[in-house]
């Protein structure tokens, strides 16, 4: 078996897969489609797994793995058996498989493990500590049709509602017929509920809300304050249970596209926390978790995976 290490996050909108050596050495990055099971279906999303997996492995130029390790936005906590077989292909020469949430190898990514506040806000949003017992607590999560404060999916709607209810004249609504490609309000509204609906499509939306209040709009950074604010308010509820919690690190293209989302957000926690991003990327989060359960993880891997981090990320 090749010692080789796959990590992935998987999220609602696309994936990102990474292959990193026993030595630390990140052999490959490749990305792929969503792997959201509860918007898209498991066939689907099992489809989208095995085709990144198999990217990953071609780019290694190997037919196995010694561990595969999966942040899925649809999972809260450690997938159990049944799940797991469905994702492995039986042509793999397959070793150690788990599937956690997206929220955990996000943490793994700040923490290396130890104790912390994950807080994702991409399609949707989730709030997960980790204590100092190694227990996973989380908060959110509950995807778009319930509600996911912070998200592209809960920002772009709330931007909608905002300029189809309450103002025809606000810009958001002539972003939207761009966006959407409709000509007034009606065909925008058929092209928003149009056959298969799109969480992701409608998501993608917010980085339009985003750039609007960039521009000064108030309507815009009011629906951003207002999410980010009611995301915040969720890992308070969190933070607050264990008090000795300091370092709460932000993932997701809501933050990442948008300084004014991160300021708000800390500025609406209920302490002097530690915010930052964390130091690797969630697919790489992953891959180490793989590495630690393997007992390859050390001092020389984590300096030879952090010297080698900007070849393929260059704006990590």
């Amino acid at each position: 078996m090749q010692s080789i290490h796959i990590g992935i996050d998987g999220g609602g909108t696309h994936s990102t897969g990474t292959a990193v050596g026993a030595d630390g050495q990140i052999l490959a990055v490749c990305g792929g489609g969503p792997l959201n099971e509860n918007t898209i279906g498991r066939k689907q999303a099992s489809e989208n797994f095995f085709s990144l997996v198999h990217s990953l492995l071609g780019a290694c130029g190997a037919k196995g793995f010694a561990s595969l390790t999966a942040g899925l936005s649809s999972l809260e906590r450690t997938a159990g058996p049944d799940m797991v077989l469905a994702y492995t292909h039986p042509q793999w020469e397959a070793g150690d498989i788990v599937l956690e949430s997206d929220a955990l190898v996000a943490l793994m990514g700040g923490t290396l493990g130890d104790p912390g506040l994950a807080v994702i806000a991409g399609t949707g949003s989730m709030c997960l500590l980790l204590d100092r017992q190694g227990r996973q607590h989380t908060a959110g999560g509950l995807g778009f049709a319930l509600g996911d404060p912070g998200s592209g999916y809960s920002i772009a709607r709330d931007a909608l509602r905002y300029a189809l209810l309450h103002d025809r004249n606000s810009p958001i609504l002539k972003e939207a017929f761009s966006y959407f490609g409709a000509g007034d309000t009606d065909e925008l509204m058929q092209k928003i509920y149009a056959s298969p609906f799109s969480p992701s499509r409608i998501a993608g939306f917010a980085r339009c809300v985003i750039g609007l209040s960039g521009e000064g709009d108030h309507g815009a950074a009011g629906i951003l304050g207002k999410n980010m604010r009611a995301l915040a308010a969720q890992a308070n509820g969190l933070l607050q249970r264990f008090s000795d919690v300091r370092d709460v690190f932000l993932y997701g293209s809501m933050f990442r596209q948008c300084q004014e989302n991160c300021d708000t957000f800390k500025d609406a926690l209920s302490g002097p926390f530690s915010v930052r991003f964390p130091e690797f990327p969630p697919e790489t989060g992953a891959a180490l978790m793989g590495l630690k359960r393997c007992g390859q993880l050390n001092h020389d891997c984590l300096t030879r995976l952090s010297s080698c981090l900007h070849t393929f990320y260059p704006d990590a």
